[in-house]
């Protein structure tokens, strides 16, 4: 499932720099196929609370 795997992306990438990845990071890293496919499963995954996010502030995505 895409959002598992971007979920996976995103923690494995903390873990290795120490801060969130950035939309186009999320792209290449969970093999996505453009920047709103990963806003869109991003927006998900912070509705369903797995996610949170500061609007308007480059990588400031969470894990909850």
């Amino acid at each position: 499932m895409k959002r598992e795997r971007i979920l996976s992306f995103i923690r494995a990438y903390i873990s290795v720099y120490g801060y969130a990845p950035s939309i186009r990071d999320i792209v290449a890293g969970a093999r996505l196929s453009s920047t709103s496919i990963a806003a869109y499963h991003l927006s998900i995954l912070e509705e369903e609370g797995k996610i949170t996010r500061t609007r308007m502030v480059a990588r400031s995505i969470r894990i909850t």
